[in-house]
């Protein structure tokens, strides 16, 4: 018996807590110019590029000091 107490106060919490930040949270809506910054900061071909600008780099400059 107490199990089934402990088991159903634990999912009233968890059902309260999801009900809470169900409504608390409003969705945000975006400007194209938001959007447009968001996938431009967010870009994993960008990041990419520029992780490999970076590794071109620190190549030149180990060429370079030998």
């Amino acid at each position: 018996m107490k199990l089934y107490l402990i088991i159903a106060s634990f999912l009233i919490v968890q059902f309260s807590n999801a009900q809470e930040a169900y409504n608390t949270s409003t969705p945000k809506v975006w400007s194209l110019d938001e959007c447009i910054a968001y996938a431009i900061e967010n870009n994993i071909t960008v990041k990419d590029a520029l992780l490999n600008t970076n590794i071109a780099e620190v190549n030149y400059d180990r060429a370079k000091s030998t």
